[in-house]
Formats: structure tokens, sequence, C-alpha cells
């Protein structure tokens, strides 16, 4: 249990840093938060679901009903993490990042949860 948890930690920030970096681009040249978040999350979330899938999970079912999945738990996430970030980045004078940092941090432990049950 405790191994799974370590691996799911090091393939999230792999793919966090992914998301990061290309979240940080696009709102660094102009693009809005729902772009950027749409853009980070595309790129890591193929990443991020074949590492779970290969090195956290081992998962040996089927690789398109799983993706399906996945990528609906992408889908909502990704909502639920621009609206927060949205929401917050005009409530509060933090740097977006910052934000996103804090959104993301609550987000990985439902996500754990969400593959962990469903997927």
């Amino acid at each position: 249990m405790i191994r799974r948890i370590i691996k799911y930690i090091m393939s999230s920030g792999i793919a966090a840093a992914v998301d990061f970096v290309i979240f940080a681009a696009v709102t660094h040249f102009g693009g809005s938060v729902a772009l950027a978040t749409a853009c980070g999350r595309a790129i890591s979330s193929v990443l991020n679901f074949t590492l779970n899938r290969n090195a956290v999970f081992r998962s040996d079912g089927k690789v398109a009903v799983q993706f399906v999945k996945y990528i609906l738990l992408v889908c909502l996430s990704g909502t639920a993490s621009a609206l927060l970030i949205s929401f917050l980045k005009s409530h509060l004078p933090l740097n977006v990042v910052v934000i996103k940092a804090c959104v993301e941090s609550l987000l990985f432990v439902v996500n754990y949860i969400i593959q962990r049950l469903f997927i």
C-alpha cells in the first residue's frame, strides 16, 4: 500500500511538472486560465494515465475502458481546477501558479481515491 502511494506521488509529480510548465507558459504568453488548464491537462494526462496504469496500479484491465474513465476524471478534475483557480485568483492577491499548486494538491488526494476505486 505504501509503495503504491509513493509510486502514485512520483508519477503524479512528473505529470504535475509537465502540467505546471505548460500552464505557466500559456498564462505567461497571455492565455486564459481555462486554456492553460486544458493544454496542461491534455498533455500531462496521457503521461499520467500511462504511468499510473503500468507502474502504480499495474492494471491488466481493458485499456480502452480504463482510458475513457480516466478521461472523464480528467475532464471533471480539470473543470474543478479551472473554476477554483479562477475564483481564487479573483479573490486572493496571490500568483496564479501558487493558487494552482494549492488547488492541485487538494485534487491530488481526491483523484487518487477515485482512480484506486473506480479506474
